[in-house]
């Protein structure tokens, strides 16, 4: 099933509204200093990047890294972030043969939770 076909691209952004609910403020401002940290200079490989909210933070500082998606709408998402720009960062649909071919030696993968 392609996940663009029920508007999944058109509900991708709605997700970022959780990370700007108040309560979650706290939390969040440490998370996004210490999760790069956790990621500094690995090859990582992020399952379900979405809008790509995490991997503006976590691609900077990694040696590389590569988002997955299904949806091309979330992963069109992801590839404007900030920070995300750079060589070392991958934005390929989520295939099972195309996920393979160099992350083989990926030393690091981050699955955001979805609720």
């Amino acid at each position: 099933m392609n996940r663009d076909d029920d508007g999944y691209a058109e509900r991708v952004a709605f997700y970022d509204t959780v990370y700007e609910q108040p309560e979650r403020a706290l939390d969040l401002a440490w998370l996004r200093r210490w999760l790069p940290q956790q990621y500094f200079g690995r090859r990582v490989l992020e399952l379900a990047c979405g809008s790509g909210y995490w991997t503006q933070y976590l691609a900077p500082a990694a040696r590389a890294y590569l988002a997955l998606d299904v949806s091309p709408g979330a992963l069109a998402l992801a590839g404007q972030r900030p920070g995300v720009g750079s060589p070392a960062c991958g934005f390929p649909i989520c295939r099972a043969s195309g996920a393979r071919w160099r992350w083989r030696r990926c030393t690091a993968v981050w699955r955001p939770a979805r609720r």
